[in-house]
């Protein structure tokens, strides 16, 4: 942990380092313009800006070192953009990104190129930051795993402290901070913030969710409720047409079509609660993301 700190630590000191040499000799330049190029390759939807100055392939280097692989596609892409424009095509090199394959080429002829890493459980180990091509980019702390939500301070969020290797899934193997990450949750996604913190995990949180988010398998959760919520569905459609059937066949006098067997139960009330199931699993698929 302390090693993964310091390594982010000397890394964002080099960055800063170069930024500030890069004003320096900004300011100093006689004629003060830029040398920054607009290419026709584009990355993760934006068309690709770079420096023919600046060795690219020096700064993904320093970029992987750290376990910026956020960084590092970038760079990559910012180097296949020069190589390009230089007449170089053939040395273009996909290490930390890949070509979109739904639109391989934008409207500008160039090649779209999106982050190699789908989910935080395809990022290299060691990994401190990584941007994913499914959207997101994410930061590891060594003890906490947060998200880019913003800008400035407030820009990054604490999403879990670990991944599960099984599920690709955030987790935090602590039962205090699922609880507050759960309870967050609920009041980001629309909950009552009339009740204590306390009432809402007592009564208005389900506790397998909160397990879930704790053991990094919220998709299997929230695969148990859509099943739950079909079953609920084809409950009550089964029972409406037997209702109806029921009407009809009495209508006929056909008492062999009422569906009314012995062995099944006359008075057995639908689940309609069920039906409120659907709105739960919108919330829950929306409250947290958690990579397939």
């Amino acid at each position: 942990m302390a090693n993964v700190k310091k390594s982010i630590a000397t890394y964002k000191q080099k960055i800063k380092n170069t930024s500030t040499n890069t004003s320096s000799s900004k300011t100093s330049s006689s004629n003060n313009t830029s040398t920054k190029k607009t290419s026709t390759v584009s990355y993760n939807g934006s068309f690709v800006t770079y420096d023919p100055t600046v060795d690219y392939q020096a700064k993904i280097n320093e970029a992987v070192k750290a376990g910026d692989y956020a960084a590092a596609s970038k760079y990559e892409a910012q180097r296949n953009a020069k190589l390009i424009d230089l007449g170089r095509g053939d040395e273009v090199t996909t290490n930390y990104i890949q070509l979109y394959s739904k639109s391989p080429t934008n409207n500008q002829g160039g090649p779209v190129y999106e982050s190699k890493y789908r989910s935080i459980s395809d990022a290299p180990s060691g990994w401190t930051t990584v941007a994913l091509n499914i959207g997101g980019t994410y930061r590891n702390d060594g003890d906490s795993i947060s998200r880019k939500t913003g800008t400035g301070a407030n820009a990054w969020t604490t999403v879990g402290n670990a991944i599960n290797p099984s599920t690709g899934e955030f987790m935090w193997n602590n039962p205090q901070q699922a609880s507050d990450y759960a309870y967050n949750q609920y009041i980001a996604y629309g909950g009552n913030r009339n009740v204590s913190k306390d009432y809402a995990l007592q009564n208005l949180i389900d506790k397998d969710y909160v397990d879930a988010i704790n053991r990094g398998e919220l998709a299997s959760y929230t695969q148990l409720l859509m099943d739950k919520a079909q079953a609920a569905r084809d409950r009550i459609l089964a029972e409406k047409a037997k209702t109806s059937l029921s009407k009809r066949a009495k209508n006929y006098g056909d008492k062999n079509n009422s569906f009314e067997a012995e062995n099944e139960s006359k008075n057995e009330t639908p689940d309609y609660s069920s039906l409120y199931r659907d709105r739960l699993i919108q919330l829950l698929s929306g409250s947290r993301r958690y990579v397939y």
